[in-house]
């Protein structure tokens, strides 16, 4: 498993003042853990089929 990733505080402060980062991605191993897709529709079915793709 790789080292957690963390950015210093002031880091988080400054690009939030400069809405430079407005989403976080974030990588997890879903492997053998349960998975709930919240939403419906035509996103909800990309989400669920990714998730199969990804071997889940």
């Amino acid at each position: 498993m790789s080292a957690p990733f963390w950015l210093h505080i002031d880091t988080l402060r400054m690009l939030q003042r400069r809405n430079i980062m407005r989403y976080f991605p974030l990588f997890y191993d879903l492997n053998h853990k349960p998975v709930l897709v919240v939403g419906g529709g035509e996103v909800a079915c990309r989400k669920v089929e990714s998730l199969l793709k990804a071997g889940l």
